[in-house]
């Protein structure tokens, strides 16, 4: 067994040959428990925590976490579509009076089982981008499937780690194959926060933004012009592999950042052309920023307090660093995603 910066990664054989701890290692540096998982024969990552981030999070039940969240917000209760019903009518059931849906999941009509969900970047990537109408495609032709879920009775410290080792945004909770809500990063972030979990890592969760390995401000920002056509911007956000891009204009200022949420909620649930609207027109203005040199728990405040899964991070540079926040006078230098924050927090 290798143990390597708290994880113990066991022997994996991959076309019948094994892994070698260089092997291993490179792994590890490229992405370690989500390459695992591709690279495994197995269903399960083939990797097992040495530790939990809190005791309370070992005996605090998914099941109670879902069900006192459900009660406070209705937007937890899962939104489920059969696995033949068409894209369009599926887009459809992802809003509701309160908020549009960033995932939904799909069960099979007669064994009443989750067989897989959809996601805005499924929409997004498979129905735009490959030019399929949505009102004759399928749910089960996009669909991500067999997805892995977390059962009620296990812990969240159980659905954390499912969520950090399988790279995912969303993990269906089910009660014995019944289906019971939906667990999303900025979910599971809030609640680490709310229980005071994080104050145990209080010295790490004060470092600047900068010191996040392999973080916003070491990665390449992508950003494009708000006079680019939206499918432009859904097709760079698929070829960088990004949720979000940084929008600016001809003087490069930034105006505001693109998602794929806002292309769900603005465009495809609008039964809109990508090609035909501009970047401009769909665009969240003004985003909430914060500067690089700001702690990794102001950052977690301020996506949790906004409700947010991205945000420009600002600091020192010149027009070749990015464009410029006017409003401060810095420079867009990376873009900070709930993602960095939990892998942050897991690697404590």
């Amino acid at each position: 067994m290798y143990y390597i910066v708290g994880y113990s990664y066991k022997e994996t054989k991959y076309n019948k040959m094994s892994l070698t701890l260089k092997t291993l290692l490179r792994l590890r540096a490229n992405g370690g428990p989500a390459l695992m998982r591709r690279l495994s024969s197995s269903p399960k990552a083939p990797i097992e925590r040495e530790f939990s981030f809190h005791p309370v999070l070992s005996t605090y039940k998914v099941g109670d976490f879902i069900g006192r969240r459900q009660k406070k917000d209705p937007t937890m209760v899962p939104i489920i579509v059969d696995a033949k019903q068409t894209i369009t009518e599926a887009v459809r059931g992802m809003a509701d009076k309160d908020s549009i849906r960033s995932a939904i999941m799909v069960e099979d009509k007669q064994t009443k089982k989750v067989v897989g969900i959809i996601t805005e970047r499924d929409y997004a990537r498979k129905v735009e981008l490959q030019g399929k109408d949505p009102n004759t495609t399928l749910c089960e032709e996009i669909m991500t499937p067999a997805p892995e879920t977390i059962e009620t009775s296990e812990s969240l410290d159980d659905a954390i780690t499912a969520l950090f080792q399988g790279s995912y945004r969303h993990l269906p909770i089910t009660d014995r194959d019944s289906v019971s809500g939906m667990l999303g990063i900025n979910d599971t972030l809030r609640e680490l926060f709310r229980l005071q979990v994080l104050h145990k890592h209080m010295p790490a969760m004060k470092a600047p933004l900068t010191a996040i390995p392999n973080g916003p401000s070491k990665a390449k920002t992508h950003f494009v012009d708000e006079t680019d056509d939206v499918y432009e911007a859904i097709k760079l956000m698929s070829i960088k592999d990004v949720g979000s891009l940084v929008v600016k204009n001809n003087e490069n200022v930034m105006t505001g950042i693109i998602t794929e949420h806002d292309y769900l909620a603005k465009v495809a649930m609008k039964g809109a052309s990508a090609k035909d609207m501009k970047v401009s027109e769909i665009m969240t203005k003004d985003p909430v920023c914060t500067e690089a040199s700001k702690s990794v728990l102001k950052g977690l405040e301020l996506l949790i307090g906004q409700g947010c899964r991205h945000m420009p991070l600002l600091g020192p540079g010149t027009d070749a660093d990015g464009p410029l926040h006017k409003e401060s006078g810095l420079r867009v230098v990376g873009m900070l995603s709930s993602k960095h924050i939990i892998r942050y927090v897991y690697d404590l």
